[in-house]
């Protein structure tokens, strides 16, 4: 494996290059399957797959720059990303584009994920609403012994700033196939738990001081 270095860039994980909208899910036929905390989960089926398409919702008080910011900050996703071993990124590309790995850990018998996909940022001039789609590239690199290449993620994370009410509104949205003999029964039920756990960790990461009080000045996208 090439030499992979450690940095500060805008991302995600995940996840389609289109935008979703803030409408009721279920008019593009999402169900909500959690509710809780503040945060939404629903799930859909994907035509010719297996496994469920998910999309998590929740407004967090913050502001953009400290979100943009938490995203940027590659080395902190472990703390908040659940059984996320290594976050590298692997090329920056432009301040609107990069290539990231990600390695998961998975609990025994089965076998150990990793990913290597490209982030495309885009801002929205009028509503500055920003997007980060994720698409996979699983021959990037070689693949590592024992782990199992993911070979196909889609989707994205959108950030709706709110200026008056000092909130964003947060759009996880993500459709993979994990490969392997994980079986889409298992899969099925993480589509629904571990993005809620996601969310819900960014909304304590975003209290952090670094994050908290971060300024437009500070961040490397769209520079």
């Amino acid at each position: 494996m090439k030499k992979i270095c450690y940095q500060s860039a805008a991302v995600i994980v995940t996840l389609s290059l289109f935008i979703t909208s803030v409408a009721p899910a279920q008019e593009n036929n999402w169900t909500l399957k959690k509710n809780r905390k503040g945060i939404q989960v629903y799930t859909r089926d994907v035509p010719g797959s297996d496994f469920k398409e998910f999309r998590a919702t929740i407004v967090v008080e913050a502001t953009m720059a400290g979100v943009l910011k938490l995203m940027e900050d590659i080395r902190s996703y472990p703390l908040w990303f659940p059984k996320l071993k290594e976050s590298l990124l692997l090329k920056k590309i432009s301040s609107t584009e990069m290539i990231l790995y990600h390695w998961m850990k998975v609990p025994f018998p089965a076998d150990d994920r990793d990913s290597v996909f490209k982030v495309t940022a885009r801002r929205d001039a009028r509503t500055k609403t920003v997007t980060l789609g994720l698409s996979s590239l699983p021959d990037y690199l070689p693949e590592r012994k024992g782990i199992i290449r993911v070979r196909q993620i889609s989707g994205s994370w959108t950030f709706i700033p709110d200026k008056d009410r000092g909130t964003v509104t947060v759009i996880y949205q993500m459709h993979s196939d994990p490969g392997g003999k994980l079986t889409p029964l298992l899969a099925n039920a993480a589509v629904v738990n571990r993005p809620f756990t996601v969310l819900k960790n960014m909304r304590e990461m975003l209290k952090k001081p670094e994050y908290r009080d971060a300024k437009d000045s500070e961040l490397q996208l769209f520079r």
